[in-house]
């Protein structure tokens, strides 16, 4: 024999015929939300802030200088987190080295993509060969400075820096992957 259901106890959330004069919404959410996810004050908020300042002072007296360097000891060591503004970036090198790269690795991924076993060339063939050549460029440029429309120039403003060797892998890097409309063109 079934035994059937209690009947639905009147809950405290008015209908639309009943007198709302009593209506409290502050119970209603308490009883339907729990404590932890109805809270009113940002007690959440505040420990994590709490935390983020007590990672802040562990990472300062482990001897990082600034907090905002990294918590892993190995990306401390190899990656500054301050800029050097005087460090050049955009330099002839730069844009000579740059346009090549994406040139020859747009070139050789693209004509070696319909083989069986395609060859790409990749970020890392750029990143080891683009060092070399731009120290050999630095090394083998005149400095001699230029002037052409009121801005002065120079070929070799010194060493090959660390922004150009990443300015250059960024812009090979962006052809370094196959346009898959050029598919289209080899079905036809």
């Amino acid at each position: 024999m079934l035994i059937p259901p209690d009947p639905p106890s009147k809950s405290n959330t008015p209908s639309s015929s009943e007198n709302t004069t009593g209506y409290n919404s502050e119970e209603i959410d308490a009883v339907k939300y729990p404590e932890s996810t109805c809270t009113s004050d940002n007690s959440e908020v505040d420990e994590y802030i709490k935390d983020k300042e007590d990672d802040q002072d562990a990472l300062k007296s482990k001897g990082a200088e600034d907090p905002e360097d990294s918590p892993f000891e190995v990306v401390r060591s190899a990656v500054s987190n301050t800029d050097v503004p005087d460090m050049p970036s955009m330099t002839f090198r730069t844009h000579v080295l740059g346009i090549f790269f994406v040139c020859l690795i747009s070139f050789v991924n693209q004509f070696y993509w319909e083989r069986d076993n395609p060859i790409a060339l990749n970020l890392l063939i750029v990143q080891l060969l683009c060092y070399p050549m731009g120290v050999a460029m630095a090394w083998g440029l005149p400095k001699r400075t230029w002037n052409l429309f009121g801005y002065k120039w120079t070929m070799n403003p010194g060493e090959f820096t660390i922004k150009e060797h990443v300015l250059i892998s960024l812009m090979s890097n962006a052809s370094a992957f196959m346009a898959l409309t050029v598919d289209i063109f080899a079905v036809l």
